[in-house]
């Protein structure tokens, strides 16, 4: 058979690092909301970005050491634009009309997002570019300019040393605090086309060697995603991207989380999510005709279903379901 693609051949640990007994944690880009809310779906204890979509790994870091400090945030470090208090830290869905709604929303989150890391067996975190945003006032980094005008920041790439200044010494206190601790790193497959294509490589480069170093430096902790690779290599085709022509398709983003599950996740542990996955795709059925006979023979089969399901795999999370 004529071989159509360059497949990504990369080790998988063993062990595998993913169990429903573990607890899993996901910060970064758009692309670890994709991977996160799958694992969550397939019914994995699963946290996704307490501060909202974050694309760069200095960004990143801030909200990690202030989760890992649990200090809560006050009224000082918010600011009024455009009708709404912000946060320079947070996505904009955590913005609000009202100064205490605001902080209520960011620190009911904060508080959520450290016990889920302080928890966690598993963490994921996704680097979408090594471009950074940082304020003209003070070079405070920021996670979001919320429309700002850009003479309020400055721009530039940092570098692998400078990441790794930041990153090492956090990874270490994330080590000591769980010592069995496994720390998963990925490039996002979603090309940023702001500096073109030649910036978007030379960002992505190295945000790649950022991890390797990493991977090398926390051999025993820390391991590495090809998502990046995946999406360039083994699906070199724009039929696998959405109409932007920058995001994955969604036929992409399964092919790439089902190679995500394949590598971190025991086999005998994929029925299971496919049992789950399938389940959900159930519950999200609407009868025509919920009083009639047949409506009901489903409700009860679905009842059944989702005992079982439970029974068999104590540790999988329904909380969600009946």
């Amino acid at each position: 058979m004529i071989q159509l693609t360059t497949p990504v051949d990369y080790p998988a640990p063993r062990p595998r690092i993913i169990s429903y007994a573990n607890r899993l944690f996901f910060m970064g880009s758009c692309f670890s909301v994709e991977v996160g809310e799958y694992m969550r779906q397939a019914g994995f204890r699963t946290e996704i970005n307490p501060f909202g979509i974050v694309y760069n790994p200095l960004s990143i870091a801030q909200g990690v050491e202030r989760l890992l400090d649990g200090t809560l945030y006050g009224a000082e470090e918010l600011f009024l634009y455009d009708g709404l208090y912000h946060s320079a830290d947070h996505h904009g869905a955590f913005s609000h009309a009202s100064e205490s709604e605001t902080l209520e929303h960011i620190n009911h989150a904060l508080l959520q997002g450290r016990d889920a890391l302080m928890g966690a067996d598993c963490l994921l975190f996704t680097w979408g570019t090594a471009f950074v945003y940082s304020t003209q006032e003070d070079d405070r980094v920021v996670s979001n300019c919320h429309k700002l005008p850009e003479r309020y920041f400055h721009r530039r790439m940092v570098s692998v040393d400078t990441l790794l200044s930041v990153w090492i010494p956090i990874i270490e206190r994330l080590i000591a605090s769980a010592p069995e601790r496994k720390i998963l790193l990925t490039v996002s497959p979603v090309r940023h086309l702001r500096d073109g294509a030649v910036g978007n490589q030379q960002s992505k480069a190295t945000l790649i060697l950022f991890c390797k170093a990493l991977v090398e430096h926390f051999s025993d902790h820390v391991y590495y995603f090809p998502a990046y690779e995946i999406m360039m290599d083994e699906l070199r085709d724009y039929r696998y991207y959405a109409d932007d022509m920058t995001h994955p398709s969604s036929v992409a983003v399964s092919i790439i989380r089902q190679r995500f599950a394949d590598l971190y996740i025991a086999q005998e542990l994929h029925e299971a999510m496919d049992a789950c996955l399938k389940l959900r795709r159930r519950m999200a059925h609407r009868p025509l005709h919920p009083d009639s006979p047949d409506a009901m023979l489903f409700e009860t089969q679905t009842e059944t279903l989702i005992t079982a399901l439970r029974r068999k795999y104590p540790d999988i999370v329904l909380d969600d379901l009946p």
